[in-house]
């Protein structure tokens, strides 16, 4: 009974440590891994509790994405017998033979029947977050087109509208992101202090009257240094991103994919590269690169305005979207879906650090909103310099008369203008919900035609 005792407690102790992340456990390389090794993996399957579940290696999959090797593990726990694989788990740590191994990461299939994952090796990731390369923007890779695909970044959003989510949603699946309507910031009390392999961790994206979060797991601690996910988030390259701790409230069961419900707690750190095996951040370092976007909306006549705040982060790849979805996302809240039948006047004001503030107007239709974030598009674009964004503001007046009209003939008043005189062309519209009616335009020939 003592030597059961105490087996348990040195169980208990080695469990301990590696969750500490006192120092950074031994490592596995993928050459000794062999079929039918048995180890553990550490992830968070409620509140901020770091659970273990067991692990036997089914083979190691050679090259099955470019010079990137993959270890096939079966999962044991009655969680996964259930729910299976599960979004939000992408990062757990897992363990052969107690050492590290690395990440699990990669699903096999959409409605499969067993718990079976693939693990990103750990000297990939570690890899990728040494070389530390310049700062750059990637282009986000779809994740579709193989029975492989990494497991998809459960991403929290709280204020985010039904028909916004349906709007944006296939945009941020291509970027391996999928939207889950969740609760807001959590209290300090649901912080699970300091964060350890197996913790869940959030990359915040948007805070403010709406918040929106990616949430994985914590993989490998050493120091302030840590990796998470094992794969990447959105393919960002050398990213500025802030860390927050999260909460696990419940893992909701799918046949078709099962995910973590979760929110983002408190600021812990900033991820700083996103790489293919990973991502990696330090802890403790202050995100400075969130910009600041105010949005205002005014309706009937300008008697009822409402403000909106937000902090979005900074990245070529992403920030152009963020603004639009903050901005959709407002004008749906203000004026609920019927903002895509109205007109829009909009003025728009980008400052960037180190340059004078960009300003520009027009006017669109509410289902043409799309059109707005066109300028900063092309700003976040130029092939002459990289931008940063500091601060944003939209203002909208909305007129809820939908002004568009179809030209539905035109022709000349003259067959012939001598040069330097003026064409007058008849324009028959037909406004929105009106009868046709005749314009006229007038055009001005050169002189030296």
């Amino acid at each position: 009974m003592k030597i059961k005792i105490f087996a348990g407690f040195i169980s208990a102790a080695v469990f301990g440590c590696l969750c500490a992340g006192a120092e950074s456990p031994q490592i596995i390389k993928v050459s000794e891994i062999k079929s039918g090794m048995k180890g553990y993996g550490l992830t968070v399957f409620k509140g901020t509790t770091i659970e273990k579940f067991d692990v036997e290696v089914i083979d190691v999959l050679k090259n099955l994405m470019p010079k990137q090797d993959f270890i096939l593990v079966r999962c044991f726990h009655k969680r996964l017998e259930h729910a299976n694989i599960i979004q939000g788990m992408s990062g757990s740590p897992v363990y052969i033979e107690g050492k590290l191994a690395g990440a699990l990461s990669l699903g096999l299939a959409e409605f499969a029947k067993d718990p079976i994952a693939g693990v990103t090796p750990i000297e990939s990731m570690l890899d990728d977050m040494r070389k530390n390369l310049p700062q750059e923007t990637f282009i986000p890779e779809k994740n579709t087109g193989s029975q492989y695909q990494y497991c998809k970044t459960p991403l929290m959003a709280s204020g985010l509208t039904v028909l916004s989510i349906e709007k944006f949603k296939a945009k941020f699946d291509e970027m391996g992101f999928t939207f889950v309507q969740a609760g807001g910031r959590g209290e300090a009390s649901e912080s699970g202090g300091a964060l350890k392999p197996g913790s869940a961790v959030a990359m915040d994206l948007i805070r403010g009257d709406l918040n929106v979060s990616g949430v994985g797991t914590v993989t490998w601690v050493d120091g302030d240094n840590m990796v998470v996910f094992g794969h990447p988030a959105f393919n960002g390259g050398a990213i500025s991103m802030p860390m927050s701790d999260a909460y696990i409230h419940e893992i909701i069961a799918s046949s078709l994919m099962s995910f973590k419900l979760g929110s983002p707690v408190k600021e812990v750190g900033t991820f700083l590269q996103d790489r293919p095996s990973g991502v990696s951040g330090k802890i403790g370092r202050k995100c400075d690169n969130m910009a600041r976007l105010n949005v205002k909306v005014a309706a009937n006549s300008g008697k009822n305005v409402t403000d909106y705040k937000f902090e979005i982060v900074d990245h070529g790849s992403l920030t152009p979207l963020l603004l639009l979805m903050s901005a959709f996302n407002s004008l749906n809240t203000a004026e609920g879906s019927a903002f895509t039948q109205t007109t829009l006047e909009y003025g728009i004001s980008l400052k960037f650090k180190g340059l004078d503030e960009f300003r520009f107007a027009d006017v669109c239709q509410g289902d043409n909103i799309l059109d707005i974030v066109m300028p900063a598009l092309m700003l976040f674009n130029n092939p002459f310099k990289k931008l940063s964004l500091e601060k944003a503001d939209f203002d909208f007046a909305v007129s809820r008369k939908k002004s568009t009209a179809v030209i539905e003939t035109a022709w000349p008043e003259f067959v012939e203008v001598k040069p330097g005189g003026e064409m007058i062309i008849n324009v028959l519209l037909k406004p929105f919900d009106e009868k046709s009616a005749k314009k006229q335009l007038s055009v001005k020939i050169p002189e030296n035609l």
